[in-house]
This record gives structure tokens, C-alpha cells and sequence, in this order.
């Protein structure tokens, strides 16, 4: 019998393929790479997000109603409906522990948000029976005695739950310090203090959701620093603001000639002095404005923001050119000197040649590669990368490459839905510190709910841009950017704790001022991407009830989320409808698998027997009496605060192996071993093996346990760690081909330490041997 030889992989350094065939993959590439990513020569789980929190205004003093002789019992069915928000903002919720009902005299009161639906109460209210439900807005107060005529008022901070447009900075006077303003579709926000606030309140857009927003920065005057915005929406405008006074939101609708006017452009960019836009909406009103889709429209050189700046009827002031093309213009990136300018289906550049009555010509640079994604192109030294509908390309002032070669395929299953704007979606950013860019799409391959396009992007596609590698990862994100905490970790962190495997004393986050990568998702949920090893909350919860059948539903705007995704539930409030006080849930830090995707804003979801008491996941309907949970639905109002918490799972699979296919032979294994990094608290990975290039058909499902722990079982001294260690999995097995798959199977999944461990694996030793002839369909 011939001896066993070792078939060694390791230096990770070609990560996720499907170019060729899974037997035709080089060693250290991967047929399938989910939620795991090649960095360094190994692979790395796909680190966790930390939220920042939810987008949020604050409104003092809202008048919504007036008290009436007589009248003890005051019910406002949604106060936001009462406010006028509710019609453009349907799925805002409350922040709880914020709201303060105020009285005026005669019928002085307070109502003071207990933050659990509850109210404590001064003057003439009435804590028993008052109670507020933020989810639905609707807020019920009692009094003791009402002489009639006093102004009830609201003050309270709310969610609007509207999906992200856009994440930007505007310069401050420190060096290397900005300020993160963060948008949806209504208006525009800033970070401080631990929550969010509105920027300059009073401004309000109206854009659908997938107008993006697009920010230019510009010195208008000696010290002064102007942030132009604009969303491309002929219905509003597009405006400026100042710092250091950034005191309001000024309309910016330059003057063209005598009686036109430049209402918004898709692209907004300074250029030699001239602040330049791109894609124009021009007329003498909006109703009857022409879009010149592939036009650049400059001002002259100064400041943009005088009322002549842009005037082309006067010679020496501003200006027009329009590219011999019928591609509108998509975005653009300055790549050195040079301003690359994605087109639909090309690309060029607009190129400075400094003539004092044309400043710019467009020279075309590919005639077939464009982009339709505006927000894609992410900057390097020396080009851009974007990503379009035919591939993923790099571009400068000479030409346009595809960087996509290994996976070739893949931009076509990015979602290009033209009514969801799906290649509109698509949002780009490096980052730094770990070499990787990032891409959010959403996937052809997925739907919102049975028979209904995705909408919203649910994955990111992610580049190595150091040893061009590729990985997929699951997450929900409609834009990213930059922010810069001014405020370290310390002893106070709520939400890192000091045992956290990614977070060190010398790590740059935890640095203040350091440009972190954040975003924005469908809900308005901020997140700094990758900093932790579990993921937080990502998604809120407006109701729970059952459905027909007995099954648990939740209700969630937008949820993104598939049959089969496992997440856990945090932070859910319940009243006693008759009492109206709280009532206790064990709902609450558990996780579940999402049952059934009802619609796009509804789930059913069931329980996993990690007991193994009953097989697999248990369904409240058809098992009824094996999930009980409290509290009774029939007798208790669900009134908000509930939080999701999404856990992708880790999927990683190699090559198809057989060493001795050249001597027309099946190959043998007898067993792995993993060199990984070991991790706490009984962490296990699940391996599965895969005959015959069959992913049904697996060798050991009914042969041995497919989860085995890599745990630090090594006796060390007290306070030292191992680095990594090898872990031996045993699995015998005869066939043409097989593959690994590293993953989480369903206990794994549903055990909270798995999703607090990280996976790290440095290097694989398959132990193979000579098999039989090679047979049709293997053996």
C-alpha cells in the first residue's frame, strides 16, 4: 500500500476564482470565498461592524394638540402623522427614553418618557394608563382634572428610517481634521457626542432612493471653505455651505445667461481654479429644464458662488463643452492632473489646456469600457478603479484594463434592474489600513421577497488590491465613507470590550482622528466597518405578531434578508394591554433562522434546538408548544425598540483535489490538517468534503461529526497565547476529485461564541495516497 503524502497549501495569495473550472484553480485560490478574505497570505473572517447608531433629528416643542374642559384622556393615534412626517417618512420610529409631553397652564402637566413605554408624570397627568408606543407613534396621556385650553407640546428625538444617500466630509481649520456629514433622502446629518443630530436643520430634500447624493469641496474666498452638495433631482436645488460659519443651506442656481440658469448637475468638481458640473439640468425654470447629459458646464476662475461665475454670454467668465458622445455622464475621479470621466458606455478624460475662452477639451480614453455606477471609482496613485456593466476596470489619461480576469463573470450578476437603479447603487471605498477596496451591490441572484427584485445592495464584493484577491462578503450597505472618532476606547466603551480579538492598544482606531470606513444602510443604521469581531444591530423591528398559521412575524422595513440567514433579536419592548405596563420577553438575545421571507418588510422566524431535543429548527405553528416564548401577543403590545442583528455565514471552498489524475488515478485521503489561530470559549468550524465535483454529494455526513474545535489546548504559562496551531480532522474517502469546505453548520451558527471568534487559517495538509482507476462518475 502506498504511504501516505502530504498535499500542502499554503501563502494564500489568489483567493476567490471562478474563471476556470474548480480542477483547474491554481492551489491557494478558492472555488467559493464568503464572508472570509485573503490578507497577508491567510484568510481572515470577515471582521464585524460597530454601530454608531441610527440617524436622528430632534424636535422641541412641537404643538399637537390643546387640552379641553373636561377631557381626561388624550390619544394621539401617531404623532408623527400629527406632525406632517409620516406621509414621506413611513417607517419612523421613536427614539426611546426622548419623548416629553408637556402641558401648559391651566392644565399644567409633564409626561416624562421612561424609555420602557411608561411615563413618570408631574402636575395634573396620570402615570396609570399613559403610555407611548414608538413604533407606531402613537402616544396615550391621562389627567386628573382638566380645565380645558392648555397647549399640549412634544419634544423627542426620532428615527425616520429613511435608506442612506451619501456619506461626505466638509475641511475644518485643524489639519487633518473633517467633519462627517451623513445624508438620506430627507436631510443631512452630523455625529457628535454618541448620536446624531440634523446639520444646519431646515433644509429638506426630496430625492427617490437611488438619487445619491455628491459633495465638491472649494476655497471660495481667503479661510473659507465652501461644501457644494447636489442629488441630481431637478426638484431641488442643489446648495452650499460655509465653514467655519456653516450656518445655513444656501440654494445654488447659477445664472447662465439672461434667462437661464443651471439647476442641478449630476457631478460637482473644482478643476484649475473653475468649479465644474457635469451632466446639467439648464432652462429658464425647472419645469422646462433640458438635461445636457454630456456637457461641462464651468465657472470661472475664482469664487463659483458670484452671481456672474458661470455666465456664458459674457466672454471670460463661464463656460460650456459637450462631448461628441450620446452616453451621458456617469461620475468622475481625478487621476493625477487629468479628470477621468466615466460615461456610460465609455470613458474620457477632460484634459486642462488653459485657452482663456476654453479651458478644457475631452479627449475619449476607451470606447468600450464605461461605468454605470457613479459612485464606484475609487482612487489610486497612478488610476481609478470602477466598476461597470461589462467588468471591473482601472483607468488613467492612457487607457482602460479590466482588473477582473480571475472572476470575470461576477459584475454580471451584480443587480441592473433599471426600475430598482441597481448599477445606481453601487458605491466604492478604500481602505487604507487594510489594503482592501470595497464594493456594495445588489445581487441579481437574490430577491427582496418571492417574485420581487432586490432593491437595496445586500453584498460587498472586496479587492485586495495588494495581491489582487477576491472575496464576497454579506452585508447590507447603500453608501460608505470616511469619519474620524475624536474620542479613543477607554474603560467606558459600552460596545468594545478589552478581550476583543481585534481591537489593541496600538490599533489606529483606536486613535482619534483616525479615517475610518463607515456606512450607511436601507434603514439609516451607521456602522464603522470592520473593527470588532461580532457584528452589532443592523436592522429595527416595527412589529411582531403571528400569522395565520401560529408562526412568530416579524415586521421589518427593508429587511434584506433570505430564508435560511440566522440572526438574533436585542432591546424588544412590550406593555400589557390592559395595564399598560411592561411586561418581560425571553425574545430577547436570542437568535433565530429567518423561516420564510413573507415580503419586503416581513419575516417568519424559528427556533434552533441547540439541545437536539427536537431536530433542527422549530417552527411555533407546526410545532406548537415545543417554542414557548413570552409574552402572551394576545394580551400585549409590542411597542418598539427591537433590534436585528445579522450573522453571515462563513463559506469556504477549495480547489477540486486529486493529486494522481495525471496516472489516470482516484486519489485517497485519510486526514486534514489546519494550521489556524486558536480561538476561545470552545470555538469549532464545521469541514465538510465534497465528491466528484457534486456539492450534494458530501463523504461525511453520516460518517463522522463534520465540527471540530480549534481551541487552545496547548498548557502554556499564564497570560501567553499560541499564535497559530495545526488541527487534525480525520475523514477517509475514495473519488475523482475532492474539495474542502470550511463553514458554520446549523449548531454552530445558532451558538453566540461562534459569531465571537474569529477564523483563521494560515495553511491545509490533505494526507492522500494512490485511489483505483478513474471510473465514470467516481466511486
Amino acid at each position: 500500500m502506498a504511504s501516505l503524502s502530504p498535499f500542502f497549501i499554503t501563502g494564500y495569495s489568489k483567493g476567490f476564482q471562478n474563471y476556470q473550472k474548480p480542477f483547474l484553480l491554481p492551489d491557494q485560490a478558492w472555488s467559493t470565498l464568503e464572508n472570509e478574505y485573503t490578507w497577508r497570505d491567510r484568510l481572515l473572517k470577515r471582521e464585524g461592524n460597530h454601530l454608531l447608531g441610527q440617524l436622528q433629528r430632534v424636535l422641541t416643542a412641537q404643538v399637537i394638540g390643546t387640552t379641553v374642559a373636561g377631557v381626561l384622556t388624550y390619544t394621539f393615534a401617531d404623532i408623527l402623522t400629527t406632525l406632517g412626517l409620516r406621509a414621506t417618512e413611513p417607517n419612523a420610529q421613536l427614539n426611546s427614553g426622548t419623548l416629553v409631553i408637556t402641558i401648559g397652564a391651566p392644565d399644567t402637566a409633564t409626561f416624562t418618557d421612561n424609555g420602557d413605554g411608561t411615563f413618570t408624570v408631574t402636575g395634573v397627568g396620570v402615570a396609570a394608563g399613559s403610555y407611548v408606543d414608538y413604533a407606531t407613534g402613537e402616544v396615550v396621556i391621562h389627567l386628573s382634572a382638566a380645565a380645558g385650553g392648555g397647549t399640549i407640546e412634544a419634544s423627542f428625538g426620532y428615527f425616520p428610517g429613511l435608506p442612506g444617500m451619501g456619506i461626505w466630509t466638509q475641511d475644518m481649520s485643524t489639519i487633518n481634521e473633517e467633519q462627517t456629514i451623513w445624508w438620506d433622502q430627507k436631510y443631512a446629518y452630523v455625529y457628535s457626542g454618541g448620536s446624531f443630530s440634523e446639520f444646519i436643520p431646515g433644509t429638506v430634500w426630496t430625492g427617490n432612493n437611488s438619487q445619491f447624493f455628491w459633495t465638491a469641496k472649494y476655497q471660495s474666498a481667503e479661510g473659507v471653505r465652501t461644501l457644494f452638495e447636489t442629488n441630481f433631482n431637478i426638484n431641488d436645488p442643489m446648495y452650499y455651505t460655509t465653514y467655519p460659519t456653516a450656518a445655513t443651506w444656501v440654494p445654488f442656481m447659477p445664472q447662465l445667461t439672461t434667462t437661464t440658469y443651471l439647476f442641478t448637475a449630476k457631478v460637482l468638481i473644482p478643476y484649475y481654479g473653475r468649479l465644474l458640473a457635469l451632466n446639467t439640468y439648464e432652462g429658464t425654470t425647472t419645469g422646462t429644464a433640458v438635461n445636457y447629459f454630456t456637457r461641462c458646464r464651468f465657472s470661472w476662475i475664482g469664487d463659483p458662488t458670484n452671481v456672474d461665475a458661470f455666465r456664458s454670454d459674457m466672454f471670460g467668465y463661464g463656460g460650456f463643452l459637450d462631448a461628441p458622445t450620446q452616453s451621458q455622464i456617469i461620475g468622475a475621479t481625478f487621476v493625477k492632473n487629468t479628470l477621468i470621466v466615466d460615461f456610460e458606455r465609455s470613458t474620457w478624460q477632460l484634459r486642462y489646456v488653459g485657452e482663456y475662452g476654453l479651458p478644457f477639451i475631452w479627449e475619449r480614453v476607451s470606447a468600450d469600457f464605461g461605468s454605470g455606477s457613479q459612485f464606484s471609482g475609487v482612487l489610486f496613485d497612478n488610476d481609478r478603479l470602477s466598476v461597470g456593466t461589462l467588468a471591473i476596470t482601472t483607468a488613467n489619461a492612457i487607457g482602460v484594463d479590466r482588473i477582473d480576469l480571475d472572476i470575470p463573470d461576477q459584475v454580471f450578476g451584480f443587480q441592473n434592474n433599471n426600475n430598482n437603479m441597481g448599477a445606481a447603487r453601487v458605491w466604492g471605498i478604500r481602505n487604507y489600513q487594510k489594503e482592501l477596496v470595497y464594493w456594495n451591490y445588489p445581487d441579481s441572484q437574490t430577491s427582496a421577497a418571492p417574485g420581487v427584485p432586490l432593491i437595496f445592495p445586500n453584498k460587498i464584493l472586496v479587492y485586495n488590491y495588494r495581491n489582487k484577491t477576491w472575496a464576497i462578503f454579506r452585508d447590507n450597505a447603500t453608501c460608505f465613507g470616511t469619519f474620524q472618532e475624536q474620542t479613543a476606547i477607554d474603560w467606558n466603551s459600552q460596545n468594545i470590550t478589552w478581550d476583543d480579538q481585534n481591537v489593541t492598544w496600538d490599533d489606529p482606531l483606536n486613535h482619534p482622528g483616525f479615517p475610518s470606513i463607515v456606512k450607511l444602510n436601507q434603514q439609516g443604521f451607521a456602522h464603522q466597518l470592520a473593527i470588532q469581531t461580532q457584528d452589532d444591530p443592523s436592522l429595527f423591528i416595527s412589529g411582531v405578531s403571528l400569522s395565520g398559521a401560529g408562526i412568530l412575524q416579524l415586521t421589518i422595513p427593508n429587511h434584506n434578508l433570505m430564508n435560511g440567514e440566522v440572526i438574533m433579536l436585542s432591546d424588544l419592548e412590550f406593555i400589557d394591554s390592559t395595564t399598560f405596563l411592561p411586561v418581560p420577553t425571553d425574545l430577547n438575545d436570542t437568535i433565530y433562522g429567518v423561516y420564510e421571507v413573507v415580503d419586503v418588510n416581513t419575516i417568519e422566524i424559528a427556533y434552533y434546538d441547540t439541545n437536539q431535543s427536537l431536530p433542527g429548527y422549530v417552527v411555533l405553528g407546526t410545532n406548537v408548544g415545543n417554542w414557548p416564548f413570552t409574552p402572551d401577543l394576545a394580551t400585549s403590545i409590542y411597542v418598539g425598540e427591537g433590534l436585528v442583528t445579522l450573522f453571515p455565514r462563513v463559506n469556504m471552498i477549495t480547489k477540486d483535489i486529486n493529486l494522481t489524475q495525471s496516472k489516470g488515478l482516484q486519489t485517497k485521503l485519510s486526514k486534514i490538517d489546519f494550521l489556524m489561530e486558536p480561538q476561545p470559549n470552545n470555538t469549532a468550524v464545521t469541514v465538510n468534503l465534497i465528491l466528484n465535483s457534486a456539492p450534494s454529494l458530501t463523504a461525511n455526513v453520516l460518517l463522522t461529526p463534520t465540527n471540530f474545535l480549534i481551541q487552545n489546548n496547548t498548557t502554556l504559562a499564564p497570560g501567553d497565547t499560541i499564535d497559530y496551531s495545526w488541527f487534525t480532522f480525520y475523514q477517509t474517502l475514495t473519488a475523482q476529485y475532492f474539495r474542502i469546505q470550511l463553514t458554520y453548520d446549523d449548531l454552530l451558527m445558532n451558538t453566540l461564541t461562534t459569531h465571537q471568534s474569529q477564523l483563521s487559517l494560515y495553511a491545509i495538509n490533505a494526507w492522500t495516497r494512490p485511489g483505483g482507476r478513474l471510473t465514470s462518475g467516481g466511486s
